[in-house]
């Protein structure tokens, strides 16, 4: 019978990241014997004889019984305090021989399970597992082994990065051996080789098995002295073989490792390539406002070894400024981790739609094709002492096709813009280089009109006009594809001459500019800042818009539905708001605005884009505050239907926390009278009201600011515009 031996000097320990494979020489006869706790760490399966054909195997589990010794039993049993001397006559059934006391025969009991037994001279052992073979030896000059997988031994590289050095590219890598003895008694190894690589060797998933990991037994861990070997600079784990991807190690000398201790084995010093960058990473879908903070990036490549996978303390200074976990990383390889964010550099983003196509044919059929253009806007900002260097990534979401349009590149404000921005698959990236307390704005451009009645006489004033939102993309998405001219309503663009002129009387013209503005500093004071007319600023609270009231008593049957099937509701909104484009000479924005609406799906879908079209800067949201503060009745029709879809998202929007708003105004000393006079009542803003998160949006225009306090979890007329808006930079709430 050969029974396992912790000292046996002659095991040979190949050791992985999960388990090792025991391989030890078979002196003596069979059967092999296993204590309970061997077994528990051993993948059974995997039992067998190295150099033997082995006939047939068997395993079987023994337990010794103690029968016929002493012990003490409770007494009485089940609900006695006395201790009682007695003999086991049958363990397994643990049936009980005792004399009570005044009696002279003795007594048998079978005790129940959970009847306590005091042993006197003996204790359970637990069971005990015999493997045996049959086999013949392969070969008659070599010894025959025995090999089995066991869970308590394994290992795994720990790695410290020093990044200062007198190289800025060089940086110092320090690798140790870690390997772990889970189980409670020592091994002597006369032969050590550990493996790294992805092996896919599986662990036995018993509780038991599980129990035994580097993290559950750190309260129990001691570490052994690295330094075993009298040898303070020397490594003693070297690199040997690559084996079909597998690279493996040997330790060069004997060791003997203790129960439930770490041993610590130096590997190897070397000098590595190391690139430090920030990385913006973002990924968005559609219209969105973004911002966040850089993250602390690297990028390490090693030259002349295989890195197996590993925790790395990185240093700075000989302080710890990170942890990562390195993957296994060929020679060669480039291998990019990320130690978190960095405050010094921030960015925003903005993606604007520039235009959208939709195949109309296709609508019915659920499976019509949209092409969109957007523009996305960024600002860098580097509040550190020294230069940086950025690489930036947008991942677009949803869509499977982008293309990025070259000629976008040139409304950056950067030098060589052109090759700036670089498409791969569906990710636009950059390398961008900031130099210390710069801020890099990559901006919008707005095309505008002349608007002063001399517009060609140098010495007069020039005033500046904005086209609305639908007409400056469409100028602009013209002007990108090289056009030479371009029409709108009644008038034309001329890209060559840079003039707006009548299509009927081309005499009538007007100098237009195409300026890049940088978005963080561009606001719309119409947006936010109440003007001095009209002379009626709010109402008493209870009052309801008339327009709004009126219409949906009109057509209570489609209204009343919770904000649900909107549809119908879409359509009236987009013939109204085209019925009211031609009155104003404004059919371009006017169909604009309508075929969005059409275009949407779903009752989601509409009260979103109701919001975002409500955000352009075009004719439509003056139009509508002005007749809801001038109680028009003459626009029931055509602007109702639009009042309930916004309705449909100020009243479904719930904010889970305070927020305060803000909106300035010019108030004619009459109407901040009443507003004095209104203190301590409630009163009600008769239009849509525009107001900003961001104080500096709206404070900075009129001469009185409103501070707007709205309380959480109540459902108020309120929706936050940010994330749908065309303007995400205002922060506007409405």
């Amino acid at each position: 019978m050969v029974t396992s031996n912790a000292n046996d000097s002659s095991i040979i320990a190949r050791i992985y990241s999960n388990l090792v494979e025991v391989i030890r020489p078979l002196r003596q006869e069979l059967p092999l014997e296993f204590s309970a706790n061997e077994w528990s760490f051993m993948r059974t399966d995997s039992i067998t004889l190295l150099n033997a054909n082995i006939t047939s195997q068997t395993v079987v589990e023994k337990k010794k019984l103690l029968d016929n010794i002493p012990i003490y039993v409770r007494w009485p049993p089940s609900h006695g305090i006395d201790l009682k001397e007695a003999k086991l006559v049958d363990e397994e059934r643990r049936l009980v021989k005792i004399r009570p006391e005044n009696k002279t025969e003795f007594v048998y009991y079978i005790l129940p399970e959970n009847e306590p037994i005091m042993y006197v001279n003996e204790y359970p052992s637990g069971s005990r597992f015999y493997v045996d073979f049959t086999y013949k030896n392969m070969q008659a000059d070599q010894p025959v082994y025995v090999s089995y997988l066991s869970t308590n031994l394994k290992w795994k590289v720990n790695y410290q990065l020093m990044l200062e050095n007198e190289d800025a590219n060089l940086s110092l890598l320090i690798a140790v051996a870690d390997i772990r003895n889970d189980a409670p008694s020592a091994m002597s190894l006369e032969q050590v080789e550990l493996f790294a690589g992805d092996i896919n060797i599986k662990v036995p998933s018993s509780s038991l098995m599980l129990r035994h990991g580097f993290t559950e037994l750190a309260s129990a861990m001691t570490t052994s002295n690295p330094n075993m070997f009298d040898s303070e600079n020397e490594n003693f784990v070297f690199e040997y073989a690559e084996l079909n991807g597998i690279y493996g190690y040997k330790i060069d000398k004997p060791f003997y490792i203790g129960g439930m201790t770490n041993y610590i084995l130096s590997m190897f010093h070397d000098r590595i390539n190391i690139e430090q960058y920030v990385k913006v990473s973002i990924s968005s879908y559609g219209v969105s406002a973004l911002k966040g903070k850089g993250e602390r990036s690297y990028r390490l490549k090693s030259s002349n070894r295989f890195l197996p996978q590993g925790t790395c303390v990185v240093r700075h200074s000989k302080r710890i400024i990170g942890e990562t976990q390195l993957s296994n990383i060929a020679v060669n390889q480039w291998y990019e981790f990320t130690l978190g964010d960095d405050p010094d550099i921030v960015y925003q983003q903005y993606s604007t739609l520039l235009s959208t196509t939709l195949d109309k044919d296709k609508v019915e059929c659920m499976k019509s094709q949209r092409r969109s253009v957007y523009v996305i806007e960024i600002r860098l900002s580097n509040f550190k002492k020294s230069s940086v260097d950025v690489e930036y990534s947008y991942n677009v979401n949803g869509y499977a096709l982008i293309r990025l349009l070259p000629s976008q590149a040139s409304l950056l404000n950067v030098n060589e813009s052109q090759s700036l921005f670089q498409q791969k698959d569906s990710a636009i990236k950059a390398n961008i280089k900031l130099a210390a307390n710069e801020l890099q704005t990559f901006s919008k451009v707005i095309w505008f009109w002349q608007s002063n009645p001399n517009s060609f006489y140098e010495n007069e004033d020039k005033e500046l006009k904005r086209y609305p939102d639908f007409e400056n993309k469409f100028i602009e998405n013209s002007y990108q594809n090289q056009e030479k001219e371009v029409e709108l309503n009644n008038y034309k663009i001329d890209f060559t001459r840079n003039i707006q002129f009548d299509k009927q009387y081309r005499y009538k013209q007007r100098p237009v500019k195409r300026q890049i503005i940088d978005i963080s500093n561009y606001v719309r004071q119409e947006r936010f800042c109440f003007p001095e007319e009209p002379l009626k600023s709010f109402a008493n609270h209870g009052k309801e818009a008339d327009l709004y009231t009126s219409w949906f008593i009109k057509y209570y049957e489609i209204a009343d539905t919770g904000y649900k099937n909107l549809y119908p509701i879409a359509e009236l909104a987009a013939q109204g708001i085209l019925i009211e484009g031609k009155l104003l000479n404004q059919e371009f924005d006017a169909h604009q605005t309508g075929d969005e609406l059409e275009c949407c799906k779903s009752d989601e879908e509409i009260k979103r884009c109701a919001a975002r079209l409500y955000s352009v800067e075009s004719f439509l949201y003056k139009l509508l505050n002005q007749t809801l503060i001038n109680e028009g009745m003459s626009k029931i029709e055509t602007l109702g239907p639009l009042c309930h879809l916004l309705n449909a998202n100020m009243y479904c929007d719930v904010s889970d926390k305070e927020q305060i708003v803000y909106r300035g105004a010019n108030l004619t000393d009459g109407i901040l009278e009443e507003y004095k006079n209104a203190i301590h009542t409630t009163i009600q803003w008769l239009s849509f009201t525009s107001t900003s998160k961001v104080r500096q949006v709206s404070e900075n225009f009129g001469n009185t600011l409103f501070i707007i306090r709205l309380h959480e979890k109540s459902v108020q007329s309120q929706f936050d515009l940010s994330s749908v808006s065309y303007y995400p930079e205002e922060q506007e709430v409405l």
